[in-house]
């Protein structure tokens, strides 16, 4: 599904700007996520991106991701919202963990 969304997407840019060729530097990657811990890095890690890339300064800033709707400032649901939260003890400590510099972990462990 996500190939099909990804080939999608680049022929409707490709089209609209009137260019050819590919969006994205690699193929795409899949991993089955069956670990609690695990799913919780993957979201700061997916969410922090842009951060980490300087693209911007607060990950709920960057508008190609759900953080501003996991954050309550945009209405729109790009995933359950809940189910993130249902990791957490409360989504005050989602929001703590996402933003927070100081959790930081060595993605390649898993």
């Amino acid at each position: 599904m996500l190939s099909h969304l990804i080939n999608s997407y680049t022929k409707t840019i490709n089209k609209k700007y009137k260019k050819s060729g590919v969006l994205f530097e690699s193929k795409t990657k899949s991993k089955y996520c069956d670990d609690e811990i695990y799913f919780k890095w993957i979201f700061k890690y997916i969410l922090s991106n842009p951060v980490k890339d300087g693209l911007v300064k607060y990950s709920q800033e960057w508008e190609f991701s759900n953080a501003k709707e996991l954050f309550g400032l945009r209405n729109v649901t790009l995933c359950d919202n809940e189910e993130v939260y249902s990791f957490f003890d409360t989504k005050e400590q989602f929001l703590e963990f996402i933003t927070n510099e100081k959790n930081k972990v060595v993605y390649d462990v898993w």
